[in-house]
């Protein structure tokens, strides 16, 4: 531990001590403290402080390289099966990320890396920097400082061709990485941090508080709201999570579960009818939660606002305040289904003193905002849920870096020419419904709206079927606009083969959209346009 830049004013921390104690100060003798080694690196942070006083160019650097290189290597393994990944592909997408939440774009890349040629060609100047640098350092990749850290770890395996995981270390690995990343924060990496990964009689130590949310995720339609989802679950097997949808006709015992009737033979072979508690999607997961408690595990909740909450949660509405240790008293039949088909002691923490949410259980919903008046939410339930905006994105990549794709989505209206389809919601949303105070941007139209074709073209018919009746009918039905003409209405753009591309052909001329570049003249080579800031500037 040193103060400034020399090591003459250096102090001797406890974990010295204890190193030099366990080895009788012979500190080659690594099996004696290999324990406070793992430790030790994986507590290394790199940061850019220097960088940060000099020039700022890499000044937003901060990550704990071992688990990056884990959570890359574990998350690969579980997509692709293979939990390896050759030293080019460290050195083009692993060793150029800053960021730990950035490690689904740098899996991404490996993936498409291995399918796309031509994406490899572009980066083999990489490659030979690298080369180059391992001659200045006799070919030897180990001579890097990091690397030889990471190699001690006992779950990398570090060869001069490639880095792979040590697979009978996963369980292990992801238990470091799910508290790591319940815990993070800039002063996460204390003895108390450390001690508490060592698991105790198979339960989450007490001095770790697992940080697990009821979180909604809301926007317009279309902005990927599900789609986050995803990313937050990935590569999980589906016993760790639940999948619900919720809808007007959904009630409690389609959430929690109840008696139904089942059919079964007496012992004379004669089919009688007994009823039998059938678990839903709330208590299995809950009963999983519990019988498994270092895992993390998911409710997942659609569309949340088109059931009626309050009807739907009931009793367990309570429970969804984490701050606090409410219990809440289950229905006898559900009491009796835990205590005798679930946990074997009736005195087991979920059931004791009641229902309550197990600490390594998160509830992700989504919420629509243009539907958001179908069951209003009242504040009490809307204060026990953590918020996340998913915006409309307008640019090529997305907030982690990775790739926009609506961003090369293309509307072909039959005419020789191809308009954006980012241009076109761009125009829409921010000309057209966001200016306007009685709409706002909950009836805006999101990248993924609609869905093109495989290859990335929207066709005509759907255009105007899905998109060109969402704004006519939920957006501008009774408003005063400047996307449809006067005196018009939706039956007059059919039949779309003749009409429907005509008026569609006027309605882009109308809002300004331009073709893309390349598409003006059907006969020049296809090129896509880049997307401007503005509407305006979209010629230039």
């Amino acid at each position: 531990e040193k103060n400034g830049s020399e090591y003459k004013d250096s102090i001797l921390t406890d974990v010295y001590h204890e190193i030099k104690k366990r080895c009788n100060s012979n500190f080659e003798n690594i099996d004696s403290y290999k324990d406070i080694l793992v430790d030790q690196i994986e507590k290394v942070f790199v940061t850019n402080e220097v960088d940060r006083a000099k020039d700022g160019l890499r000044s937003n650097i901060s990550i704990n390289p071992a688990f990056f290189l884990a959570k890359v290597l574990i998350n690969l393994g579980d997509t692709t099966g293979d939990y390896s990944i050759s030293l080019s592909e460290f050195y083009r997408y692993v060793g150029t990320s800053f960021n730990y939440y950035y490690y689904l774009s740098t899996i991404e890349l490996i993936i498409e890396s291995r399918k796309n040629i031509k994406l490899n060609d572009n980066l083999e100047y990489i490659d030979d920097f690298f080369t180059n640098l391992n001659n200045i350092d006799n070919g030897n990749f180990s001579n890097n400082r990091l690397h030889i850290l990471l190699s001690n770890l006992p779950y990398f395996n570090i060869t001069t061709s490639k880095i792979s995981f040590d697979t009978k270390y996963i369980k292990e690995l992801k238990y470091k990485l799910y508290v790591y990343e319940c815990n993070y924060n800039d002063d996460l990496f204390t003895l108390k941090y450390l001690n508490s990964l060592k698991r105790k009689d198979n339960n989450l130590n007490s001095n770790i508080k697992i940080k697990n949310k009821n979180i909604i995720f809301y926007g317009a339609p279309g902005t990927g709201k599900s789609y986050k989802v995803d990313t937050l679950i990935q590569g999980l097997e589906s016993k760790y999570y639940e999948r619900v949808t919720f809808h007007p006709e959904f009630d409690n015992a389609s959430f929690i579960g109840g008696y139904k009737p089942t059919s079964t033979k007496d012992e004379n072979g004669d089919d009688i009818i007994k009823y039998k508690f059938v678990p839903q999607s709330f208590t299995n997961i809950y009963a999983r939660a519990w019988q498994d408690i270092e895992n993390p595990y998911y409710l997942v909740i659609e569309e949340i606002n088109r059931g009626n909450c309050a009807e739907i949660f009931g009793e367990l509405f309570q429970l969804l305040d984490r701050d606090s240790n409410y219990s809440v008293s289950p229905s006898s039949e559900l009491k009796e289904y835990l205590e005798n088909e679930v946990f074997e002691d009736k005195h087991h923490e979920g059931i004791v003193t009641g229902l309550k949410l197990p600490p390594n259980l998160n509830i992700y919903a989504t919420m629509n905002t243009s539907d958001q008046s179908l069951f209003p939410m009242d504040s009490a339930f809307k204060r026990r849920w953590d918020w996340e905006y998913i915006p409309i994105c307008y640019k090529p990549t997305d907030d982690f870096g990775k790739a926009n794709d609506s961003y090369y989505f293309e509307i072909d209206i039959e005419n020789g020419k191809k308009y954006s389809w980012l241009d076109f919601i761009k125009i829409v949303n921010l000309n057209h419904i966001k200016i306007n105070p009685s709409l706002g941007m909950d009836k805006s139209i999101g990248n993924y709206f609609i869905k093109p074709d495989n290859d990335k073209t929207i066709s005509l018919q759907p255009f105007i079927n899905k998109v060109i009746f969402y704004l006519w009918n939920d957006v501008f039905k009774d408003e005063d606009n400047k996307v449809f003409e006067e005196n018009t209405s939706y039956e007059d753009f059919f039949p779309i083969s003749s009409n429907g591309k005509k008026k569609i052909s006027e309605l882009f001329d109308r809002i300004d959209l331009r073709p893309i570049k390349g598409y003006e003249d059907k006969q020049q080579e296809p090129k896509l346009g880049l997307v401007a800031e503005d509407p305006e500037e979209i010629d230039s």
